[in-house]
């Protein structure tokens, strides 16, 4: 009798602790949330007076993409890396040249080309005519006949 006695409460001090420890309080461990279909900015164009915007994006999975917006229109184009990294020196020898090369023209300032370049940007003029040919030069060269294929 004082067996059974003995062996209830075992069991029943067994059956609280494993009730009492099956409870964790350890808090889940955060997942990763990057977006591997999330775009950052390379380098972008605007073209004031015709509202076309030309971007070289990259993704987190080193994915490179040229994207054109103009008007209601928006177009999206997948490079290879060795193309977009071209295109990434060309426009960051171009944007450097007239940021710090090219001298600028005093007078009032018509914005035609705002660029950017890793989060740099700068305002090109239409008095400015050397760099703004400059870079049209480069969007007629590198980023329309992009587009122009599709």
């Amino acid at each position: 009798m004082m067996r059974n006695y003995i062996l209830k409460i075992f069991l029943t001090l067994v059956l609280i602790n494993s009730e009492i420890f099956a409870f964790s309080t350890d808090q889940p461990i955060a997942e990763p949330h990057a977006d591997l279909r999330s775009h950052y900015p390379v380098f972008s164009v605007e073209m004031v007076e015709t509202g076309r915007f030309f971007f070289l994006e990259k993704t987190v999975n080193g994915e490179y993409f040229l994207r054109q917006r103009f008007k209601n229109e928006e177009h999206l184009l997948k490079i290879a890396g060795r193309e977009a990294s071209r295109i990434d020196r060309a426009f960051s020898a171009n944007f450097l040249s007239c940021q710090f090369e090219i001298p600028e023209t005093q007078g009032e300032c018509k914005v035609t080309l705002r660029l950017k370049l890793h989060g740099d940007g700068i305002q090109l003029c239409l008095k400015d005519e050397q760099k703004t040919r400059k870079m049209n030069s480069f969007i007629d060269a590198e980023l329309m006949p992009h587009f122009l294929k599709n």
